[in-house]
């Protein structure tokens, strides 16, 4: 859910995604463990995969993230012995078992909209029925396992997470959902076998200050793993700015099968998804051994961390959160089992792992890769490239290949056919007197109590989604006061779409279906200014977002579109407005026409996302590997710091590379205020920036009547263009400050010929402002948040890892005529 951990940590942190998102994510899948570890008298064996990952972007802000997953049974954690004891008790006992759980708790809770909601701590319980084995095999069934008895199944877990963390979770729905199991274990012939499983979905929304207790006693809590964990266990640790993860999942093993093995994270990783089976005593290969493990992730982002130090930057994270202790992985803690442990840097320049053992082998940017990679007529990168290297010319090919394709393909289109079809067409709505259906009338006449059948959705607290859509800053009443409370008791998902319906038939949306409108040229175009009008209230109500001034109106977007794409959408409205058929098929084929609009696509198709995403970054990771004798090693080291040169100075920038930062000084504001934005671009190439746009980032609370889009032809090396535009705050609550976005070309965009795009030496390159800063706006009723926000620190400009490419922003994908 925290959207501000979406950044570039490149290729080598795919060794700790491999593990975290796949097993700690909120969609896990349904993992049964064999293989876990061996007994002492075998040796050694996995039984942890950590990671330790930092990332330093180019304006300061530091993104963090401690990843484990261990062997609960054999470390047998106080806190999740309880668990362990409550599944084992529903395995011998109840018609069902937590399959899994994930407790989710973010400190603040982004939203795409740009508005931050508060604390929220949220339960993911997955619960399943059994295969029950009697005496008789071939009797083999599946448990009636009932929606009540999930619920005081899933609850068990719950409550002891209220108590845990000083919570009061609401269930926010229930997901039923039937599979077949085949039975085939010494039997006569396989045995379907039904197998019920629930998941549900329980929520707490916090206050600032119980939110960041309750957040301190979690990050305890995953501290009590041990190893890089200690760290989360730390005084200046960020709470607000903190997301933290624990699944829980037992794993179960048929005698048959033998016993676990050696390999924990592999048998995690080769899950087999089937049901827990229940056995009669006699059936010794089916007995199933049960043991448990859990994945944990805790890491904060925050803005502005790093100052400039004139190339000599340093970022550690034990430094930053105050831990006092060394940084240790968990077999220096625990030697009884081994460990893989990893640690991941990324920073802008060049960088290096200071306090990494030397036995520990390096994987950074200057490392070769193995063997040739090729790729059409113009990829050939050779073996020894260093991987930073071939990373960039990766990027700055394909997209190249890419767009010649999609070209291509374009290029090839049959304009006459097109043309034909639009007239046909056109002809046959607004041409002919043939009577047209009432689409409109059809779908309000749906009985949404017989016409959607049941499904999955048992249950939806309608009370808690309005609280959790008040909280992203939609408007909640839009959607709840139209939905019928005895057809949610009955088919929840039914009553949402019957809500949905009446709310666009009440904003007139539904009109463009009414035979009236659709059927009638003049009526239509009449009627598109009340559609925009009921597409800006769905906006504002279910994003909290309003439309930019240019798209108020259909005249206004006309215009818009005519200055940025060349396309005359004016002259459609004119021709529907005079019933004028011929003139609306020229006016829609002039629309269509291939060339110009690839004219307006190609170009930031052919983009060089090398030069925008890996100048100037460097990486680097480690694990506890002795690359001489192949085996693990423990980490016990005062600290790990990233040491790097961010410095403009120290970078070889070929080509035009435009940095990008944006800010007010003022970020505690009232509802109404006037808040003064600047964006600034500046040029730390050695080469002329063409054709230069910026789209600023509309958050809600901050999107009232303003500019958001400019355009510049040129912009030379070392020099900077300063925007500067001023909005109207409309909304109270605590809203992120969206990035600007920003995308230019190595050549002018005049010198693309649609026809010659192979010899175009020209490409587009993306970059965006910093994320992560956040604006205060005051007013109606009392505020989640106390005291001061975060965000505030000075914006920390280096033309390090500026770029990132932001593409398919069709507002960006635009050329002005002249």
């Amino acid at each position: 859910m925290n959207n501000r951990k979406n950044n570039l940590l490149l290729a080598a942190f795919v060794v700790i995604t491999l593990v975290l998102p796949a097993l700690a994510g909120s969609s896990i899948g349904t993992p049964v463990v064999s293989d876990f570890y061996t007994p002492a008298s075998e040796g050694p064996s996995v039984a942890t995969i950590e990671g330790l990952a930092s990332y330093v972007d180019a304006w300061g802000g530091v993104y963090n993230a401690i990843v484990s997953v261990q062997n609960q049974t054999h470390y047998s954690y106080s806190h999740l012995d309880i668990f362990e004891n409550i599944v084992q008790d529903q395995m011998d006992n109840e018609d069902g078992y937590v399959k899994q759980s994930v407790f989710t708790f973010t400190g603040l809770s982004p939203f795409p909209n740009g508005a931050v909601g508060p604390p929220m701590a949220i339960a993911e319980i997955s619960v399943s029925s059994i295969i029950e084995v009697p005496l008789n095999r071939d009797a083999t069934f599946g448990t009636d396992l009932s929606t009540s008895e999930a619920i005081a199944i899933a609850e068990e877990f719950v409550t002891e997470y209220e108590t845990a963390l000083g919570l009061d979770m609401d269930r926010l729905n229930i997901i039923k959902t039937n599979y077949t199991y085949w039975f085939e274990i010494a039997v006569a012939a396989p045995i379907p076998v039904v197998v019920t499983q629930y998941m549900m979905t329980y929520v707490d929304l916090l206050d600032a200050t119980p939110g960041a207790a309750a957040m301190s006693d979690f990050r305890d809590r995953l501290a009590n793993m041990g190893g890089f964990m200690d760290l989360a266990d730390s005084p200046d640790w960020p709470d607000l700015m903190t997301q933290g993860v624990e699944a829980f999942v037992p794993c179960h093993r048929m005698g048959y099968m033998g016993g676990f093995g050696s390999s924990f994270v592999g048998s995690l990783l080769s899950s087999e998804g089937k049901p827990y089976h229940r056995a009669d005593a006699s059936h010794v290969d089916i007995v199933e051994e049960v043991q448990f493990g859990v994945v944990a992730e805790v890491g904060f982002g925050a803005p502005g961390t790093v100052t400039e130090a004139a190339g000599n930057e340093t970022y550690s994270l034990k430094q930053d959160v105050g831990h006092t202790g060394n940084v240790q992985n968990k077999m220096a803690q625990d030697p009884s089992m081994d460990s893989i442990s990893v640690i991941v840097g990324a920073a802008p320049g060049s960088l290096t792992l200071e306090g990494v053992p030397v036995e520990f082998p390096i994987f950074d940017d200057t490392f070769p890769i193995p063997g040739n990679l090729t790729y059409g007529e113009t990829l050939n990168i050779t073996e020894g490239t260093p991987v930073g290297e071939a990373i960039k010319i990766l990027l700055s090919t394909m997209p190249r290949e890419f767009a010649l394709m999609a070209n291509e393909g374009m290029s090839q289109a049959n304009m006459t056919s097109i043309e034909q079809t639009i007239s046909n067409g056109i002809d046959y709505i607004w041409g002919s007197v043939t009577p047209f259906p009432d689409f409109k009338q059809s779908i309000l006449n749906i009985d949404f109590t017989t016409m959607v059948p049941p499904t999955p959705l048992q249950e939806l607290n309608i009370d808690l989604l309005a609280e959790l859509m008040s909280a992203v800053g939609m408007n909640p009443d839009a959607l709840t006061s139209r939905i019928d409370a005895t057809l949610a008791q009955t088919n929840p998902l039914a009553a949402l779409a019957q809500a949905f319906v009446r709310y666009f038939d009440a904003y007139n949306l539904f009109d463009i279906l009414d035979n009236d409108y659709y059927a009638d040229p003049v009526a239509l175009e009449g009627y598109l200014n009340t559609f925009i009008e009921g597409i800006q209230a769905y906006l504002k109500d279910f994003s909290g977002t309003d439309f930019p001034t240019e798209f108020q109106t259909k005249e206004e977007i006309a215009t818009f579109v005519e200055d940025h794409w060349d396309i005359v959408l004016q002259a459609l409205w004119t021709a529907m407005a005079a019933d004028n058929l011929p003139n609306i098929k020229t006016a829609i084929v002039s629309m269509l026409d291939m060339e110009n609009i690839r004219e307006h696509i190609i170009p930031y198709l052919m983009a060089d996302l090398g030069a925008s995403w890996m100048n100037g970054i460097g990486f680097s990771a480690t694990a506890n590997m002795n690359e001489y004798l192949n085996v693990s090693l423990p980490l016990d080291v005062s600290d790990i710091t990233l040491t790097f040169d961010a410095s403009p100075d120290s970078l070889v920038l070929e080509g035009p590379y435009l940095v990008v930062t944006k800010g007010t000084p003022n970020r505690t504001v009232d509802v109404g205020d006037i808040v003064e934005f600047t964006i600034t671009v500046h040029n730390y190439g050695n080469a002329i920036a063409y054709d230069v746009k910026v789209l600023d980032g509309v958050s809600s609370g901050l999107d009232g009547e303003r500019e958001f889009y400019w355009t510049r032809s040129t912009l030379n090396p070392d020099e900077s263009w300063v925007i500067t535009y001023d909005v109207t705050t409309t909304d109270p609550g605590l809203f992120s400050d969206l990035p600007a976005l920003c995308v230019y070309f190595n050549a002018t965009l005049a010198s693309f010929d649609v026809n010659d795009t192979a010899n175009w030496t020209g490409s587009a390159r993306y970059t965006y402002s910093a994320p992560g800063y956040q604006i205060q706006i005051i007013g109606g009723p009392p505020n989640w948040w106390e005291g001061n926000i975060l965000g505030i620190p000075t914006l920390y400009v280096v033309a390090g890892a500026g770029g990132a490419a932001v593409i398919g922003v069709a507002v960006l994908l635009v050329r002005r005529r002249g």
